[in-house]
């Protein structure tokens, strides 16, 4: 991503529900094979809109942290899951967030957030 880009990263132990925080929340497929875990989320600040869930996967030699577009998910917190409707083959084919690809979320977007107009005005 250009560093002008509007999306920013969120760590998943920033993120709360109202059951508690997302940090260590197991991304779960339809058939109930685990993905990966929420390493966290892209986000734009200034539309209020979440882009992308961060799922974390780890393959024999390496980590992998997908780009799965945010679409309705389940968020079940008394199993810390979240069930989205991605299949494991389908994951591997998404792209992957890199370390630098987007800028971290900060107080500033914070601000930019709050004050941004809501979408539906």
């Amino acid at each position: 991503m250009e560093s002008s880009s509007p999306l920013r990263y969120i760590d998943a132990d920033r993120l709360d529900a109202p059951g508690g925080s997302l940090d260590g929340v197991v991304v779960v497929s339809p058939t109930d094979a685990t993905l990966g875990t929420l390493d966290g989320m892209i986000i734009n600040p200034t539309r209020r809109q979440v882009c992308y869930y961060v799922v974390k996967a780890r393959s024999a030699f390496r980590t992998h942290r997908y780009l799965l577009p945010a679409e309705p998910a389940r968020l079940e917190q008394d199993r810390k899951s979240l069930h989205v409707d991605v299949e494991l083959e389908d994951l591997r084919r998404l792209p992957e967030a890199h370390s630098q690809s987007f800028a971290a979320f900060s107080d500033l977007d914070a601000v930019d957030a709050i004050f941004a107009p809501h979408a539906g005005a």
